[in-house]
């Protein structure tokens, strides 16, 4: 009977499709068949994988995703197991045609009106909005008779333009100006006559008449919108202001206060003054002082007519003593010793400071408070602070009406719920050894290591991750504290949607993922995949996000935003460099060539000191040239992404230079091939191949000069280049290590005319010293360098454009460029040089700059001798940009040498 049965069942499954046992993905059929392999990719499911009936839905929603389609239709056909899914493709314009008169920055007004990627199929609306706005672009540059229409056709986004007559100002006129000159106020107006008119300028020129008014005294000079007369027959404007000048005021502060920033301030502060400003002047300069300490301050004012609205306004300043603070008196504190010990641990109220009131009253509410949690006076209650004021001794002192409680001791501190694999991180240990038994409890560390542990462990793929802290007090009038993390699922990736593409491949985007479908999520991993695409030169930014999460499975859906860049990229400009002197630079790309994320790069820089032209002394150089010339260097880079599907990265770059340096110049030409071979996130290895000729000149006749220094070279060499970077931050770091070896073999068996060998290190530390709650670190950070060269077999010497040098704003600062010579030397066979920095913070992203180094060049590698070196020091600013910090300042040389100067002014960019 249950045979029968088995048989029965079997037999309806291939009678009804299989539909009592589900149904499998035989087949996806996509149409358009040019868009299969995009769809394919975007699926979170395959041919052979079980149908389900939310497959129709995802598979919408995910392509929908993508932005890459207009519309989206997904169909089951179950009778063939097929899965049909049709797509209608966005269509965007391949170019931007001007037809008409071509004005002036039509490439500027283009970049403000279209988009880069413009769709094909347009609306009415956004028609309307590109006409208005270069309509509004070519009308802000005077062609006020301007016609403009936009079009498609086929491919191709027309805009044609009937710009006509350019409208000049013919005259500016100003009604009710009688006490300035004119001539003096016309040409600061961006409004000028006989020059083109501006209508979108007019509020600025109001502005600037205002300011040029207010400058010289007439503090209530009302300006109005000018009237405006148009001529069509003409094409001609003429502009009229109506100033009401009002008086003219000379204002002096006259006594023990002197500064006029203050009067400035004010004047700057509105369109026009009151009449009673000159009362806000009085109550500003009471205020000022008052917050310098200064309590018994008199002020007299003088009012005086000078002529026909004119007036002479005297301030009569007597600031008094400084008034300075005393130790505070408490009342109610039962600990004293360890209240004020953290009250005078705050600057701002030691014994001597200025006193002002308001600002002692919100450094006791802002500083004071969050110290006493920090030592776990959790129940500090304040009556009151007044102030004792002594008038002839011109003292301060506080009285301060608080209890203090008992601070809260930690008992014990339970911690429940938290994945196992994780209860040794640092974040962690970190957290644990805040909360110990018997220490102080301190909120503000609690709640800090705590949002840290909560954001480690939800960039682990805990993204559900709660952490409830509560407490309870024991007899002994101690505190429990318990932890109790409600972890959820640790959720892995299903599939990674990616949008925005619309010229590279989609391969090309899933091959630099690092987020592997069914891996556990990792923030890191994220990361590490928005530099791999960045690092391809083909987006302008990236972004990966969770779309959507599926607690009960465990898993989360991933989007890639990426908004490609320009494939032509070129940017250009002068520039000045303290070593370099004048200088040009271009730089043009073309990236993403196919959509394969390959690109060419060619840069070129050209520059000459300033310096009179001259030919050295024969006697001195050999191959002697004349300098200063346009130094050049000139490379055109072809980048390979990925090679094989593996993690290496292929170059190959053509270069030339012709450069002067203090001892030797030289042109060279060369070509390198390498792969750059990511092993992971930490670490690199650069194989590379070189082929270079070399031919210096200029060479300085030391005893270390041979006879084929001069004579040009063939070299070839194979040089390997390891790196590691453990840094917190790439461009701005406050903690890790960054370090790379590099090791150079040149031998006449590889096909070049010299032997020799160079190695090279370079070992970078950061550490930060001190790390407040609110600001950023004081951070320290060293470079340790170190070079050896040595040639063997037929090879006589080192070439000269090979040989060590050292100082400069790269090396050991203070020195000139290649300014720490060998006595009759001309380089050396070794070097060793350090560069250390201390920063302190001190408002935004400014920070103050200390830094200290010192290095030496060496004869040979026996005379290496990193205690046998020069040393350079300063100070500066460092300012803390996006891409990196900038740094200037100025540096000494400590115990300089005859003819060597004293120091130099220091720009530099980088951590260190």
């Amino acid at each position: 009977m249950k045979t029968f049965a088995a048989t029965f069942l079997i037999s309806l499954g291939f009678i009804f499709g299989k539909s009592l046992f589900g149904q499998s993905i035989s087949h996806i059929e996509v149409l358009p068949e040019s868009e299969r392999s995009f769809v394919e990719l975007s699926l979170p499911f395959a041919v052979g994988d079980d149908w389900r009936v939310e497959h129709s839905r995802l598979a919408d929603r995910f392509l929908s995703a993508t932005g890459r389609f207009e519309a989206v239709r997904v169909n089951w056909i179950s009778e063939s197991e097929t899965l049909r899914v049709e797509v209608e493709p966005r269509e965007f314009f391949g170019r931007v045609l001007w037809r008409g008169d071509y004005p002036r920055n039509r490439r500027s007004i283009q970049r403000s009106c279209v988009r880069s990627q413009e769709e094909r199929r347009l609306t009415q609306g956004r028609l309307n909005e590109m006409t208005n706005c270069i309509l509004n672009q070519l009308r802000g540059r005077g062609y006020l008779d301007a016609q403009v229409i936009v079009f498609a056709e086929k491919d191709s986004l027309i805009i044609e333009t009937m710009i006509g007559e350019l409208y000049q100002v013919s005259r500016v006129s100003f009604d009710g100006a009688g006490k300035l000159r004119t001539g003096l106020l016309r040409v600061r107006l961006r409004n000028q006559e006989n020059q083109a008119f501006l209508p979108y300028q007019i509020q600025e020129d109001s502005e600037r008449i205002r300011e040029y008014y207010r400058d010289r005294g007439y503090h209530m000079a009302q300006v109005y919108q000018p009237s405006i007369r148009i001529s069509p027959v003409d094409r001609q404007v003429e502009l009229e202001w109506r100033i009401e000048e009002g008086n003219r005021y000379q204002i002096e502060i006259l006594g023990t206060y002197r500064s006029q920033d203050l009067i400035d301030r004010i004047v700057k502060s509105g369109d026009s003054l009151p009449e009673w400003f000159l009362d806000e002047v009085e109550e500003e300069i009471r205020v000022d002082l008052m917050s310098e300490g200064f309590l018994d301050v008199q002020i007299r004012r003088e009012d005086r007519e000078r002529g026909f609205q004119r007036k002479l306004i005297r301030f009569f300043v007597d600031r008094g003593r400084q008034y300075r603070l005393l130790r505070p008196e408490w009342i109610g504190v039962n600990d004293l010793e360890s209240i004020e010990d953290i009250y005078f641990s705050i600057p701002q109220f030691r014994e001597g400071q200025r006193f002002h009131e308001s600002q002692f009253r919100e450094d006791f509410e802002e500083i004071f408070f969050p110290a006493l949690a920090e030592r776990g006076y959790l129940d500090v209650r304040v009556r009151a602070v007044e102030f004792s004021v002594d008038s002839d001794r011109a003292l301060v002192t506080p009285l301060i009406y608080m209890t203090e409680g008992e601070p809260f001791r930690i008992a014990e501190a339970e911690f429940e719920g938290f994945p196992k694999v994780f209860l040794r991180s640092q974040q962690m240990r970190r957290l644990r050894s805040v909360m110990r038994t018997g220490r102080i409890y301190n909120p503000i560390l609690a709640d800090r290591y705590q949002r840290e542990l909560e954001e480690f462990l939800k960039s682990e793929g805990y993204l559900d991750l709660e952490i409830e802290r509560s407490r309870e007090l024991t007899e002994t009038g101690e505190y429990h504290f318990r932890f109790e993390c409600r972890s959820g699922p640790r959720y892995r990736v299903g599939h990674v949607i990616i949008s925005g593409l619309r010229r590279t491949q989609l391969q090309v985007i899933r091959r630099e993922l690092l987020v592997e479908r069914g891996g556990y999520f990792r923030q890191e991993a994220v990361d590490d995949s928005i530099s791999q695409v960045l690092r391809l030169g083909i987006a302008r930014s990236v972004d990966i996000q969770v779309l959507e999460k599926y607690p009960e499975e465990g898993e989360v859906i991933l989007i890639a935003s990426i908004e490609e860049a320009a494939r032509f990229r070129f940017e250009t400009g002068p520039g000045f460099g303290t070593v370099e002197g004048l200088r040009a630079v271009f730089r043009g790309t073309y990236a993403n060539i196919g959509g394969t994320g390959r690109r060419l790069n060619l840069g070129a820089r050209a520059s000459r000191k300033l310096s009179a032209r001259e030919r050295p002394d024969p006697e001195e150089f050999l191959d002697p040239k004349r300098v200063p010339f346009i130094e050049r260097r000139v490379s055109l880079e072809y980048f390979e992404p990925s090679i094989w599907e593996f993690p290496l990265d292929g170059r190959i770059v053509i270069s030339h230079l012709q450069e002067s340096r203090r001892q030797f110049g030289v042109l060279q030409n060369s070509v390198t091939g390498s792969i750059d071979w990511r092993i992971n996130r930490h670490l690199s290895l650069t194989p590379e191949y070189r082929v270079e000729y070399s031919n210096p000149f200029n060479v300085e006749i030391t005893e270390g000069v041979v006879a084929s220094d001069p004579q040009p070279n063939r070299l070839h060499s194979l040089r390997t280049i390891f790196r590691a970077n453990y840094l917190d931050d790439n461009f701005s770091p406050v903690q890790g290590y960054r370090g790379n070896v590099r090791a150079e073999l040149f031998d006449s068996r590889l096909g070049g005319d010299l032997n020799f060998l160079m190695i090279e290190t370079t070992q970078d530390f950061f550490y930060p010293l001190y790390r407040p709650l609110t600001r950023r670190p004081i951070g320290f950070a060293v470079s340790l360098n170190a070079g050896f060269s040595s040639a063997y077999r037929d090879t006589e010497a080192v070439p000269v454009e090979k040989r060590f040098r050292l100082g400069g704003e790269t090396t050991v600062r203070g020195f000139a460029e290649d300014g720490i010579l060998l006595e009759d030397r001309n380089g050396g066979k070794s070097r060793f040089f350090f560069r250390s920095e201390l920063n302190f913070p001190l408002a935004g992203s400014l920070d103050l700059l200390a830094f200290f180094d010192g290095g030496n060049v060496y004869r040979t590698n026996k005379d290496f001798n990193p205690i046998d070196i020069r040393l350079g020091t300063g100070f500066g600013f460092r300012v803390n940009t996006p891409v990196g910090p900038l740094k200037f300042g100025y540096a000494f040389i400590i115990a300089p040498r005859p003819g060597e100067d004293s120091g130099r002014i220091y720009f530099g960019v980088g951590p260190i």
